[in-house]
């Protein structure tokens, strides 16, 4: 006797880190990936989400949220670096739902995961080869946009994989300003991410308030 559900068991999806980890070759960060991967680029306000979810329908591409993986070393530093963003945004839940939908767990067996990621101070480099073993001959598609706002990070993809492609989503500037104001980002951030200390790019960031004062004026018009 005994037999039957007991329901007490872990769920069958809900791997270890150490064991996805311990599927990782050995000496595969001192060569570069071989697997395609595809990064998909955009300014903000840009219809990049539209697009992801248009490639994830895609039975050879697998399209997750925001992973934010490439600009950092080791998931260590990530969780240092993310540790004050709003729980709610993508940037903090995108690799969590992604390994839910790809291991079929729920949120926090996958949260759980990327906590032992975290601990063990895992390679952003063998995340990638752990959801390209987990995504089986499906491509990933990594769609998180300021991958493009850095040079570096765009190298570290170079230096990661040998077959790595690109698609950069371009949207009229007017119509992503028109969108920005319509969500209510504000003056705040919009000069967050425009102003540096280039004197042309401040120059620039003037010329988009200006704009967007604009706008906001025609719209009270109507």
């Amino acid at each position: 006797g005994g037999g039957g559900d007991g329901g007490g068991g872990e769920h069958p999806h809900a791997a270890a880190t150490s064991t996805a980890a311990a599927a990782i070759p050995r000496g595969v960060r001192r060569r570069r990936n071989p697997r395609p991967v595809l990064f998909l680029l955009a300014g903000p306000r840009s219809g990049s989400s539209l697009v992801q979810l248009s490639l994830n329908r895609h039975e050879k591409l697998w399209a997750p949220q925001e992973l934010y993986l490439l600009q950092y070393h080791d998931m260590a530093e990530r969780k240092e670096k993310l540790k004050d963003v709003d729980a709610t945004l993508p940037v903090s839940q995108g690799l969590v739902n992604a390994i839910s939908e790809i291991r079929g767990c729920t949120y926090e067996q996958a949260n759980v995961i990327v906590g032992e990621m975290e601990r063990d101070a895992l390679d952003t480099r063998d995340v990638y080869y752990v959801l390209q073993e987990w995504c089986a001959d499906r491509i990933l598609v990594d769609k998180t946009p300021p991958y493009a706002w850095s040079i570096d990070t765009l190298r570290r993809a170079e230096t990661i994989f040998k077959n790595a492609r690109y698609v950069f989503l371009h949207r009229h500037p007017y119509a992503t300003i028109a969108s920005m104001v319509k969500e209510s980002l504000n003056r705040e951030w919009i000069v967050k991410q425009m102003v540096s200390s280039n004197a042309r790019r401040r120059r620039r960031a003037v010329e988009v308030e200006e704009v967007v004062a604009r706008i906001r004026s025609e719209e009270d018009d109507f």
